[in-house]
């Protein structure tokens, strides 16, 4: 009821009061005045009051919505996905670079942490790490964990279908672990070097990094120095997406150089041909190459 709905019902009943004893020295305006005194005064408290409990409570719900929305923002993470047949290149938040491969995704915080930089991948990723703003940089993907705590640079190759997680080295140190613990034994490899995570039987082992064209997907060049058509072919099958076919056993030992900046295929087969004297047949859906061989 509103207070001037209930000074009105109380005024009327103070009119009703009649045949006081002539003793008792009150009448219907000090009655009147008491009222106004004590409702009045308390209502105005109680409002007071009221007032100051809905502050608080205000407050509390800033500082709630304030802390939520710090913890989410420091929990946010950006997720970029290359589904294109071009690389892209991409800062990260801390300034570093990564480049992705086709059918590859990164995963990171969306601000700088000094004291841990977590990413996530899959699918093939080069990560340069030059700005060391944070302490470590921890690349997770699939069973293997990858720590960087100094410059350096590597190739992460792990798409889903693949057995096998290869990481590849171009400069500086890091630790790999098999599995998701970190406090156990680290593999290092360093520069010029590469290692290998098995993912169903859990193993891993280094060697020295005798593919050069490792990054060939983010360079676009391609370099042979006497290296078989076998080993030749299969980099040739994987880099354009194409099957090759060795239609004559003895034609995998026969030996291939050549240097390709950002070329077609048919300019290598070409060459293969030319240098090789072999016979190059392309279909819509594959490549085979034949011969007499080369011993």
């Amino acid at each position: 009821m509103k207070n001037d709905n209930v000074d009105k019902l109380f005024r009327e009943k103070l009119d009703q009061i009649t045949g006081l004893p002539e003793d008792v020295e009150w009448n219907e305006e000090k009655g009147w005045m008491q009222y106004q005194k004590q409702f009045h005064s308390r209502a105005t408290q109680f409002k007071k009051i009221t007032i100051s409990l809905l502050s608080v409570a205000a407050m509390f719900a800033i500082v709630i919505f304030a802390l939520n929305l710090l913890l989410f923002s420091k929990n946010k993470t950006v997720i970029v996905e290359n589904h294109t047949n071009e690389v892209k290149q991409l800062i990260l938040s801390d300034g570093n670079t990564v480049w992705l491969n086709k059918n590859s995704s990164i995963e990171y915080p969306s601000k700088l942490n000094t004291r841990t930089f977590e990413m996530e991948i899959s699918g093939e990723v080069f990560i340069e790490i030059n700005n060391l703003k944070s302490e470590r940089y921890i690349v997770k993907v699939n069973n293997a964990i990858v720590i960087s705590e100094n410059e350096s640079s590597f190739n992460i190759k792990a798409y889903p279908t693949n057995e096998n997680i290869d990481i590849a080295v171009t400069t500086g140190l890091i630790k790999v672990f098999e599995g998701a613990n970190t406090s156990g034994l680290a593999l290092l490899v360093k520069q010029g070097n590469y290692c290998s995570v098995h993912k169903s039987q859990k193993l891993i082992y280094a060697s020295t990094n005798t593919n050069a064209n490792y990054q060939a997907w983010k360079t676009g060049r391609l370099v042979f120095e006497d290296q078989p058509i076998a080993t030749v072919t299969d980099v040739l099958s994987e880099y354009y997406n194409t099957p090759i076919e060795l239609l004559d056993k003895s034609i995998a030992y026969c030996m291939f150089s050549g240097s390709f900046e950002k070329s077609t295929i048919d300019k290598i087969l070409t060459k293969i041909e030319t240098d090789l004297n072999l016979k190059v047949i392309q279909t819509n859906t594959k490549i085979t190459i034949s011969g007499r061989g080369c011993l």
